[in-house]
């Protein structure tokens, strides 16, 4: 299992109340602060670097990651959509956006279009509660760990980079799930702790289940009538917040610390030039230093702003911006040569984003706070990681990498 290719089956799971090949795929998503039921599938698109598959028929074409750029670019910004169109880009693309091919396997997927012909408002009040058990089956002990920390820590110290944001992943078996639903019913009981870009996609012709409660945006593009208002919200530093631990008192030590600050400027400074990339046109900080509550955690962000011109497609902002910089690092691309050659495993939709376009706007993720799941196998990949920097303290970064995945795994437990 991994981010190898896909296996095209409708898997029965034993246990489940039903089978699940009698579900078709979908899409639930938060927007509005209300989650949403995207179904009736239009079209699904697996795109890889030499071919794509269709969702609906199987079938399997050669293509070219030339094309599908074709694609994005003839994907208008400045429509208004009455049927939601779904993008998950893979971290992987982003080796294309960043003229690394080569550092593509030939196996890993890079993208996902689907489009849905019904949308509808969920309910989640007294959504019911099922308790789950995971079985720990893989993780990464902190000499590992280590031994990837020492080796960016040279190339700090070579001066090749100024920030590498280094990942590893967990996998668990899941025990006591009766339905795949009962993992989104989970995720969405709680309106607190929702991350603003959470959402869950069920795809039962590629054996896989996306789930995430990400609280990082992107992009949000919405059509204004002279313009394309487009912002960017990159989070940087995080605090572990103990029961009953004062949040103001957490808050206050992490925006005193010099180092987290350090972290979050440079990927400010980085995604401010990503936005001028697309146009020439300014880009304003609103706020450099922002809180942001998660589950366990506190964050910090910054929020900048700008304005981009209706001919701006999907193909244009992706080029600039993809992947974000705060889950790569800084220059980006020689950290993603670095990443590449450090981390043990492709990171798949982890660090990736999903691009939802509906209605008058365009929001797009960084799908931190994530996992991806096999169906048939009930078997869950949960990455976490963390910037890192001269100032950074290997331990440290264990710990919250640690804290990380704890703050995801409370919510579908």
């Amino acid at each position: 299992m991994g981010w190898c290719l896909y296996q095209f089956r409708k898997p029965f799971i034993s246990g489940f109340r039903y089978s699940i090949s009698s579900m078709s795929a979908f899409t639930r998503f938060y927007s509005e602060k209300k989650w949403w039921h995207a179904s009736e599938l239009l079209k699904g698109t697996l795109y890889y670097s030499h071919k794509k598959i269709d969702l609906l028929t199987n079938e399997e074409t050669s293509f070219t990651v030339e094309e599908l750029n074709h694609e994005l670019n003839q994907f208008c910004l400045n429509e208004k959509r009455s049927h939601p169109h779904i993008w998950h880009f893979f971290y992987e693309f982003g080796f294309y956006s960043m003229d690394l091919p080569h550092l593509v396997e030939e196996q890993s997927p890079l993208a996902i279009h689907l489009e849905y012909q019904k949308v509808e408002e969920l309910t989640t009040l007294k959504l019911p509660h099922h308790p789950l058990k995971l079985e720990v089956i893989e993780d990464i002990d902190f000499k590992t760990y280590d031994e990837a920390f020492q080796k960016g820590h040279e190339h700090l110290l070579r001066g090749d980079c100024y920030q590498y944001n280094l990942t590893y992943r967990n996998r668990y078996k899941i025990h006591g799930l009766n339905h795949v639903t009962d993992l989104w019913e989970n995720l969405a009981r709680e309106r607190e702790g929702t991350g603003e870009y959470a959402h869950f996609s069920y795809l039962p012709q590629l054996n896989k289940c996306f789930i995430s409660n990400s609280p990082e945006c992107l992009f949000d593009i919405e059509n204004q009538s002279d313009f394309l208002k487009i912002e960017t919200r990159p989070i940087k530093g995080t605090r572990s917040l103990g029961e009953g631990e004062a949040i103001e008192k957490v808050w206050e030590e992490l925006k005193s610390s010099e180092k987290d600050q350090a972290e979050l400027y440079m990927i400010i400074d980085l995604l401010r030039n990503d936005m001028y990339r697309i146009e020439e046109r300014p880009i304003e900080i609103k706020e450099l230093k922002k809180q942001l509550l998660v589950p366990g955690i506190v964050h910090q962000m910054g929020v900048l702003e700008g304005e981009l011109s209706h001919t701006v497609t999907l193909g244009q902002v992706m080029k600039a911006m993809f992947p974000g910089g705060s889950i790569t690092g800084a220059p980006k691309k020689r950290v993603m040569e670095i990443l590449k050659q450090i981390e043990n495993t492709p990171r798949g939709f982890y660090c990736g984003s999903t691009v939802i376009s509906w209605k008058n706007s365009i929001k797009s993720s960084i799908n931190i706070r994530s996992a991806q799941m096999a169906l048939s196998e009930l078997v869950i990949d949960v990455h976490a990681g963390g910037g890192i920097t001269l100032l950074s303290s290997n331990q440290q970064e264990f710990l919250e990498r640690q804290a990380k995945i704890d703050s995801f795994l409370v919510r579908i437990q």
